[in-house]
């Protein structure tokens, strides 16, 4: 297992530690903060000594909870200007303008709805040596941009073509043969132009699943996240979901198999997941626990009836 790559070609923009090869695919959920060398190489330890028996079981994590409602949408808050590392902007032949920017925390892509200049959420990103592809789901309709560009001595060329295409594509595609190729543009189109956010604020179901034993396993994050650290994990039955403390979250972008490690009533639970998704998931799923694997049922939905406690 090891960490998915970041954006390739904002990382050298925006300075962050990341790395990528060709032809990777990969949610826009997915990414890390720590350079190489810190890098976790292993799960933490599921509490089996190397003879086989079990060491002592840790402290139970004790932090308070609270009744709450974990989709409840976050608190608004002020969005930042536009960022001011703008990779590339292109306006279709029906008006609406396309824009690249970078920022900190990854990429922003916007579309223009009238003046204003709409945030959208990236459902999936496709990079290569010479190209950048953002599936925007949410959009309506769903639609597929690119950015070609070309390369110089540093490996990172300015950008020479932008197109769309209206569908959701999980690779790159030929501009000039599939949708339409937009026509690029200068600050001077957009600078102005008013920016909104993610619309709206929502947090979603990531995961649903139900134990052996019945109770079930939801996972929220926001639904415009771009980190692996904003996962929530609640396990109880319906009456009783409470939010476990969650340790590591590593992701394997060869198999698509999410891994979350959380303390679970005092020893370390592993729950491996694949196709994790916004829409509830489909795909396996196991949780491990005191040398035990358990299958996961996926796909049970959220409990109508569930009750919530969130740590605070």
């Amino acid at each position: 297992m090891r960490w998915l790559p970041e954006w390739s070609l904002l990382c050298a923009l925006t300075g962050l530690a990341c790395g990528g090869s060709g032809g990777v695919s990969t949610p826009i959920d997915a990414g890390h903060d720590l350079p190489l060398d810190e890098r976790p190489q292993a799960g933490p330890d599921l509490g089996l000594a190397d003879d086989g028996g079990t060491l002592a079981p840790p402290e139970i994590d004790a932090a308070p909870r609270a009744a709450c409602d974990p989709f409840a949408p976050e608190p608004d808050s002020t969005l930042p200007p536009l960022p001011t590392t703008v990779l590339a902007a292109g306006r279709d032949t029906a008006g609406t303008i396309y824009v690249v920017a970078a920022s900190d925390s990854g990429a922003w892509v916007l579309i223009s709805d009238g003046g204003t200049l709409v945030r959208q959420y990236l459902s999936n990103w496709t990079f290569s040596s010479d190209s950048e592809a953002f599936a925007l789901g949410d959009h309506n309709p769903p639609c597929t941009l690119q950015i070609d560009r070309s390369l110089d001595s540093s490996g990172i060329g300015p950008v020479t073509r932008m197109g769309v295409v209206f569908a959701l594509l999980d690779s790159a595609f030929v501009i000039g043969e599939q949708g339409e190729e937009l026509t690029l543009l200068g600050p001077q189109d957009y600078a102005n132009m008013p920016v909104d956010g993610v619309i709206p604020n929502q947090v979603v179901a990531a995961y649903t699943a139900r134990l052996p034993d019945g109770r079930t396993m939801v996972i929220t994050r926001p639904r415009h996240s771009s980190g692996l650290s904003s996962y929530q994990v609640f396990l109880g039955p319906a009456a009783d979901l409470v939010e476990r403390t969650v340790t590591l979250v590593l992701r394997d972008d060869n198999n698509g198999t999410t891994t979350f490690w959380f303390d679970l009533d005092g020893q370390t639970a592993v729950a491996e997941l694949a196709e994790l998704s916004p829409d509830g998931g489909t795909g396996s799923g196991t949780l491990e626990l005191a040398g035990a694997t358990l299958p996961l049922v996926r796909g049970v939905g959220v409990p109508a009836d569930a009750k919530y406690r969130c740590l605070h």
